[in-house]
């Protein structure tokens, strides 16, 4: 518990120290720039049998824009882990990502697969966490604030799941803060 507190707590510093001083100044969707690359962290939503966290690392490209720049369409690479009590494993994700630019905010959806590299957690335990199978998918919404031209900092809601492909199928819906730079 206290290694969660002070993961937390350095993440929220490093994101407020970097975000805060800028927050005052506007920007417009022109300002907008197409490649990101981000820090996510999440926790789940409800209770677990093991205590959970997701670390990732994340590249983004918009590679569609409407006129006025307030549409767009994204994709993304996501390298990160799964971690569940002491035991961790690889995560790789590939995305599509639609959205909208409103003001300094944008709102969008993040779909696409995930591939684990381990599956069950806890094996030897009295309580295990079984994801059935390697192969996952994720749905989540997120909303962004773009605090300058080139550092945006928000929340995702995230799902993942491999909609019963395997016999275990007990998902993870996680809350996640987000910190990318725009380039």
């Amino acid at each position: 518990m206290i290694i969660k507190v002070k993961m937390m707590y350095r993440y929220l510093v490093l994101c407020c120290s970097c975000i805060i001083p800028s927050m005052f100044t506007a920007v417009s969707a022109s300002d907008f720039n197409n490649n990101s690359i981000g820090l996510i962290y999440g926790e789940p939503t409800s209770t677990q049998n093991k205590t959970i966290y997701t670390y990732d690392i994340e590249y983004q490209n918009i590679f569609m824009r409407s006129e006025s720049n307030r549409y767009f369409l994204g994709a993304g690479a996501r390298i990160g882990q799964i971690s569940v009590d002491d035991e961790r494993g690889e995560r790789f994700s590939l995305y599509l990502t639609p959205g909208i630019n409103v003001s300094s905010f944008s709102f969008a959806i993040v779909g696409g697969g995930i591939y684990l590299t381990k599956t069950v957690f806890g094996e030897n335990d009295v309580s295990t966490k079984d994801y059935g199978g390697h192969f996952q998918f994720i749905l989540g919404a997120n909303v962004m604030f773009h605090a300058t031209k080139n550092w945006t900092i928000g929340y995702q809601f995230e799902h993942m799941s491999n909609w019963n492909n395997y016999d275990h199928n007990p998902a993870l819906n996680t809350h996640n803060i987000v910190l990318k730079y725009q380039f």
